[in-house]
């Protein structure tokens, strides 16, 4: 078994040394040179024994503040013990701390020495500094509360509440109630009688001091004569505090205003009558303008539609080069007219809050290259150059695509309107990038004629031009810009100029819109270039029947459609229409939507329902032109929508697009990626190479046509390299102006699978497709060189023949 340690041994006493919590040290009192110390002292202070040993706390520096360390020394002189002196010590590291020490002078083998014994006391003296402060802020918040402060404590007798004392009270406590000195005094005799007068506030202090808990009330107090906001709490058993606010004034307040509301309350029910009837002219007014501009854009577009549709009606009739020309300024004249037209309902149906916006996805890279191609030959014959500055990237977006293109194309316009020599600069630059949102702001910049600040701070107001005068010298309604700047607005951007007479302006707008993403491009029939051509040689004498009540749109239809040698029924309202298709076959129906006894709604509901009729096409040909009437002319059943005025060449390859596809398969609406078909090569395409139809339609003879057509060729293989080189470069812009310059020359001049070419290609730069436009250039050497053989072929007849 073993023993326990001697501790009054050597051994014994060296072991409590070692182990001892305490910090001690062992030092000669003639010198100060420490001879021995614990680990707990090594510890404290951060030396190895060998760093301590032989040195002074003096020269270790051990003592942050010399006169401790004296006052310490002296007492030890006098009194040969010290006991509790507290000081700051310094470890080896520089740190410094509070400590207590307590020291003894002993004699060992006739030497004096000091026994020191140091207790590390930093935590707790900061523990009890941090107390002792928040008590004083305590205080001092409880003091200077806003709110009276009661701390009170409720008195029981036979374990019924009897009365309450107050512990203690704030400032505000004695303001705000005008009780003075009541700390230590029972509210009986401070108010006699609160028992009896408050007896609801009463029981809430003795509910609260009971149960615990928190409770709100809002009382009069009737022996005070004010009211009383009152939070009350319990912080322990039989106790409560009250927090609490005098609110006499606004209870005053809100009593007179009770009174007034009481007083009002028969003035109101008089009034509501009277402003239910005002909302409901309002309403009545608003449906009114909603059907004024639907009616108006109906009554103008439909002698539009006569006087457009006459004019192509007479183009087809071979006219002679001097009527031409008319014919032209006619049609330029209407086209003009259709476009204020278009300009002042999209101006109406903003403001009406009735435009809707498409939600797609596209490059943003596609709207400058679209804006590009449209002004290209405007500018050019102005001698403008236009560059393009696109800073987006591959960003793709996700909203009106079309919408957008008309705003930047408004500045656009205008630029080559203002302008009369130097560059016109398009840029699209990302202001903003988020996860899900990107802001784009578009520019258009010119070296034109300027605008004054005074002009142009009124330029985005409706009808507005800078130059409003009689004798102006350009044209336009002054509504361009306005539309502009409210879809930027309705897209989450802005718009606005800077400009300097004589120097030039730049026009400016962003928007906020979704990120979007590449989506494939949906298929749609093949667009040719000639679509009457076409017509005739796939679907003469189709059935066509035709429901339109203005006698003048009869007559031009049937001008249109005779010309396409297709077979026409003519029905005067929607009733008329139901009656013939329930007493004939026919493959294509045209269908008004405003016509008297039965509109063209419920004449399509009526038609859908007779046998056979399910899923021939029938498509809306009407001056209405709003998103709703798009959307009410599909759920009626029909299958597509031409917006009077109607252009012949668009209701053909209309007509054309409807017709070659077989019922049961019929594709959506118009507006996929026109191309070459599946299925077929250039080759089967080049084979459809035709001058014949060029030399009826312009009145030329073989030798100037086979030249034209010789010439277009050769300008198609330099378009051909350019192209091939802006889709090495990943130049978008350059392959819409290219494509968009080479497609109507091709289909013009009896090339119609070029020209397709050319136009998808087109279409691959404004979605900056760039795989799709490497996959149709490579179909442009085998096809050229086809349409070379074709043409070398015609011309080789053609001189047989007259051989």
């Amino acid at each position: 078994m073993a023993s326990s340690p001697d501790f009054l041994s050597p051994d014994g006493f060296r072991l409590l040394f070692e182990s001892s919590p305490t910090a001690i040290a062992l030092s000669r009192l003639s010198d100060g040179i420490i001879v021995d110390a614990n680990p707990a002292f090594l510890t404290l202070y951060g030396y190895a024994r060998d760093e301590v040993i032989g040195h002074t706390s003096e020269e270790l520096r051990l003592w942050e503040v010399g006169a401790e360390r004296e006052a310490m020394r002296a007492s030890l002189l006098r009194d040969r013990q010290a006991s509790s002196f507290l000081y700051r010590y310094r470890t080896k590291t520089g740190q410094t701390g509070l400590a207590v020490v307590s020291a003894n002078v002993v004699e060992i083998e006739r030497e004096t020495y000091l026994v020191g014994f140091i207790t590390d006391v930093t935590e707790l003296a900061s523990a009890q500094e941090t107390f002792s402060r928040a008590g004083r802020v305590y205080r001092a918040l409880f003091q200077n509360m806003l709110n009276g402060v009661a701390y009170c404590q409720m008195l029981y007798e036979g374990g019924e509440a009897v009365d309450f004392v107050y512990l203690d009270v704030n400032e505000a406590f004695e303001s705000q109630t005008g009780l003075k000195d009541v700390v230590g005094k029972r509210i009986s005799s401070i108010l006699p009688d609160f028992r009896v007068t408050s007896a609801d506030l009463f029981g809430l202090y003795d509910r609260v001091a009971r149960g615990g808990g928190a409770e709100r009330v809002e009382t009069y107090v009737e022996a005070l004569d004010d009211w009383f906001s009152l939070a009350v709490y319990s912080p322990k058993p039989e106790h409560f505090i009250a927090v609490f606010d005098v609110v006499t004034e606004r209870k005053k307040a809100q009593q007179a205003l009770e009174r007034d509301n009481e007083a009002l309350e028969a003035f109101v029910a008089e009034r509501t009558a009277e402003l239910a009837q005002a909302r409901d002219a309002a309403l009545a007014a608003n449906n009114a303008k909603s059907a004024f501009l639907a009616n108006m854009s109906h009554e103008i577009r439909t002698p539009l539609n006569a006087i457009i549709g006459l004019s192509n009606v007479l183009k087809l009739g071979h006219p002679t080069p001097d009527q031409i020309s008319p014919l032209d300024r006619i049609e330029e004249a209407g086209h003009h007219l259709l476009a204020i037209i278009n300009d002042i309902l999209d101006l109406s149906k903003i403001e009406a809050g009735k435009l809707e916006l498409e939600q797609i996805h596209f490059p943003a890279s596609a709207v400058l290259g679209h804006v590009h191609a449209m002004i290209a030959e405007s500018a050019q014959a102005k001698g403008l150059e236009i560059k393009t500055q696109d800073e987006t990237g591959a960003l793709w977006l996700k909203g009106d695509c079309t919408r957008l293109r008309q705003a930047l194309l408004n500045y656009a316009n205008n630029a080559v309107k203002f302008s009369f020599q130097g560059c016109i600069h398009l840029r699209a630059k990302v202001m903003q990038d988020a996860a899900h949102q990107a802001l784009v702001r578009f520019e258009v910049e010119d070296a034109g004629v300027g605008i004054a600040p005074e002009q142009a701070a009124r330029l985005f107001q409706p009808f507005q031009q800078a130059d409003a005068s009689t004798t102006r010298k350009y044209g336009g309604t002054g509504l361009g810009l306005t539309i502009t700047r409210r879809l930027a607005l309705l897209m989450g951007g802005e718009a606005g100029v800077e400009s300097q007479p004589g120097v030039g302006s730049l026009f400016w707008f962003t928007v906020r819109l979704e990120k979007g993403q590449l989506t494939p491009q949906p298929e749609s029939a093949v667009v040719s270039s000639d679509p009457l051509a076409a017509l005739r040689a796939r679907h003469a004498h189709a059935k066509v029947l035709l429901a339109e009540d203005d006698e003048i749109n009869q007559e031009v239809a049937k001008y249109i459609l005779d010309a396409a040698e297709l077979d026409l029924a003519v029905a005067g309202n929607g009733q008329q229409a139901v009656n013939l298709a329930a007493s004939a076959r026919y493959d294509l129906i045209l269908m008004d939507v405003q016509m008297p006894e039965m509109d063209g709604l419920n004449a399509t509901r009526a038609i859908r329902r007779l046998p056979g009729y399910a899923d021939t096409p029938i498509l809306a040909m009407t001056a209405n032109v709003f998103s709703e009437d798009r959307q009410r002319c599909l759920e009626a059943g029909m299958n597509d929508f031409i917006a009077k005025p109607v252009q012949a060449a668009k209701l053909y390859a209309t007509l054309l697009q409807w017709l070659d596809w077989p019922s049961s398969d019929h594709p959506p609406l118009r507006g996929g990626t026109e191309g070459t078909p599946a299925g077929m090569t250039p080759g089967d395409q080049a084979a459809d190479f035709d001058l014949a139809p060029v030399m009826r339609r312009f009145h030329l003879d073989s030798e100037m046509a086979l030249k034209l057509a010789q010439e277009m060729l050769d300008a198609s293989r330099d378009s051909a390299a350019q192209i091939e080189a802006a889709i090495r470069a990943g130049d978008m812009s350059a392959l819409i102006a290219l494509g968009h310059r080479s497609k109507t020359p091709a289909w013009t001049l009896g090339a119609p699978a070029l020209g397709n070419l050319f136009q998808a290609l087109e279409r691959c730069g404004s979605m900056a497709d760039t795989v799709q436009a490497q996959t149709l250039v490579v179909q442009l050497a085998p096809l050229l060189d086809q349409l070379q053989a074709a043409i070398s072929d015609w011309g080789r007849e053609r001189a047989a023949n007259r051989e």
